[in-house]
């Protein structure tokens, strides 16, 4: 897991630096003890909200950058890399058309220069960039995904595409995002209704 690694890193540059810059080593430690933290809770996957995120807006405080800065920096980091990769590697959007109206991204989806009609925003980490009439948090963590944030989204969207369209988005476009999207054909096609896939 790249949290842990990151967590690894931090200390180890940490003790490297003690003998020579302690003011250093101390910054290094705050890095790693973050990243530990974080860690902990992804693998046990709670407490997402504990960044601090706000549920109406996707905004994220500044108090949040000032106790968990390193995991924001790191994130950030990660998050540009992919972007990077997949428009070079892949020549993928920042976000997808999947049906008619319905879109898939990630958290550059805002590059769109769409005004949504609603926006599923699937993230703990990011704040929210994309401009919406509606907006829904269903804060999870990197690679984490619950079933009851399926069944408060799929409503919600079902309701506003008729009006515009819509999206769904996580940090990559790849994993809670597309999970949450499959979620709502699936349970679309079991109750027989028309879906968006």
């Amino acid at each position: 897991m790249r949290f842990a690694a990151v967590t690894a890193t931090y200390a180890w540059l940490a003790r490297r630096a003690f003998t020579h810059h302690a003011p250093l080593a101390v910054g290094l430690g705050y890095c790693s003890a973050v990243h530990a933290v974080v860690t902990s809770l992804v693998v046990a996957d709670i407490a997402p909200w504990i960044i601090g995120k706000n549920p109406k807006t996707g905004q994220v405080p500044l108090w949040s950058w000032v106790v968990w800065g390193p995991f924001h920096l790191t994130n950030r980091f990660f998050v540009s890399v992919a972007k990077l990769n997949h428009s070079h590697a892949n020549n993928l959007e920042v976000a997808t058309e999947v049906w008619p109206g319905w879109y898939l991204g990630g958290w550059y989806s805002s590059e769109l220069g769409i005004r949504f009609s609603a926006v599923v925003d699937l993230c703990c980490e990011l704040p929210e960039r994309a401009q919406t009439d509606r907006y829904m948090c269903c804060a999870n963590w990197d690679g984490m995904l619950h079933g009851e944030d399926i069944a408060r989204a799929a409503p919600f969207l079902a309701a506003a595409a008729k009006e515009g369209p819509v999206l769904v988005h996580c940090a990559h476009g790849v994993g809670r995002s597309t999970a949450t999207i499959v979620g709502k054909c699936a349970a679309a096609r079991a109750a027989r209704v028309p879906a968006c896939c």
